[in-house]
């Protein structure tokens, strides 16, 4: 006999956490399905020999509406970075950054050869008014891609090649120029409005966070879903049926379960973590290459940024590059490109592992929808941040605005 549940949730990323703790909120019954060994879908962290790995960089921007709503950032114990991002160039590494929250950087912003006095001057206006114009709560699509919206602004030579090209590739995972404008207004935006951060105890505690508001046993991991129907589940654990369903998966996923429904493609990249006994900076900054010069786009001592991700005195580096990326000749590229970027032998640097992330991020195309159909069928619903922003913000917005839709329908 299937076993019954107001509210089935498929996955527990944090769209369907979301999802999940709002639904259990309104006073509705929930039972959340996962896949894998452990909750939080691609926000995750391992503990390896004393160390925080989490699956891949991330970040996190208590900027987000949607985990200010949450009332959720004082339980992480967060971390900040430096309010800025270095830049390896031909004469060593340079410091750019906001000189009203880094006023120690402020020469080397002016010094620095991405551009004269004017280029950078237009670049601080140009994201000063995209920050005042805009809202992260609701991002406005217009046309054409990052680098276009950018070169209008009159940003472009070697303020746009040197500094906001890589640094926006890294966080992109894209070129700019093949990204959306509205989409790049939106993150550009909550950059300005929030200094990125990570918890204290690494990325899965944002998941941990939002699992804790949900009963013991609404959450069952290890359980692979086969097929799902408006309002019925088949899974490894049997057959659930449900008032409402709330499917919240990787985008592959969808596509396969979802023909008819528009799936964006997705991202991949790769970051490798090492460990060194020797530092190469004290800063909690990203490092990117202004030159290009090499595979990684960007490079970061996250103990720095937060001690509790390495102990034992070690400090543990995380690099990122395009695309899946995690063979020894990989390594042998990454690297030797680190040791250009920083500046120092990277030789003795130890190998942890490589986090191949093959759907790390949709893509928001140029001309793309910002958002998408969230209702697949009657008692059946998609949620994920494929159907809005690609990023934390929009997976927690999309759970959240597919719970109040289920708690209307339940009515």
């Amino acid at each position: 006999m299937a076993q019954h549940v107001d509210v089935i949730v498929v996955g527990a990323g944090l769209a369907g956490l979301n999802a999940a703790q709002l639904i259990h909120a309104g006073g509705r019954s929930v039972l959340v399905l996962e896949a894998a060994d452990a909750i939080g879908g691609r926000v995750r962290t391992d503990e390896v020999d004393g160390l925080q790995l989490d699956r891949g960089f991330q970040i996190l921007n208590p900027a987000y509406p949607e985990l200010q709503r949450l009332g959720i950032l004082e339980e992480l114990d967060l971390r900040p970075f430096d309010a800025g991002v270095m830049i390896a160039l031909e004469d060593g590494i340079r410091r750019i950054g906001d000189p009203r929250r880094r006023p120690q950087w402020l020469l080397s912003s002016i010094t620095a050869e991405i551009g004269d006095l004017r280029a950078k001057a237009r670049m601080i206006a140009t994201l000063g008014r995209i920050w005042l114009q805009g809202s992260l709560d609701n991002p406005i699509a217009r046309s054409g891609s990052v680098a276009d919206a950018l070169q209008l602004d009159g940003i472009h030579g070697h303020v746009y090649e040197r500094a906001l090209r890589p640094f926006l590739t890294g966080v992109f995972l894209d070129d700019p120029a093949h990204v959306a404008a509205g989409y790049g207004d939106f993150v550009l935006r909550s950059l300005v409005a929030g200094t990125p951060a990570v918890p204290a105890r690494g990325m899965g505690a944002l998941p941990r966070a939002l699992a804790l508001r949900l009963p013991d046993d609404a959450i069952r991991t290890g359980v692979r879903v086969h097929e799902v129907a408006p309002g019925r589940v088949t899974s490894d654990a049997g057959e659930f049926t449900a008032d409402a369903v709330v499917v919240a998966v990787d985008p592959a996923t969808a596509r396969r379960w979802f023909p008819g429904m528009e799936v964006p493609e997705t991202l991949a990249c790769t970051t490798w973590y090492h460990v060194t006994d020797e530092a190469p900076t004290e800063d909690r900054a990203i490092l990117v290459d202004g030159l290009r010069r090499g595979p990684v786009v960007n490079s970061v001592a996250i103990s720095k940024v937060a001690p509790g991700y390495a102990s034992r005195g070690r400090t543990l580096m995380a690099s990122t590059v395009l695309g899946e990326a995690g063979t020894s000749d990989d390594e042998a590229l990454v690297r030797s490109h680190l040791a250009t970027m920083w500046g120092v032998d990277t030789a003795a640097w130890e190998t942890v592992r490589a986090d191949v992330v093959s759907q790390a991020l949709p893509r928001l195309a140029v001309g793309a929808p910002m958002f998408r159909p969230t209702v697949v069928d009657d008692r059946l619903w998609l949620a994920g941040d494929h159907r809005d922003t690609p990023s934390q913000q929009g997976a927690l917005l999309s759970g959240r605005r597919v719970g109040e839709a289920v708690l209307r329908a339940l009515r």
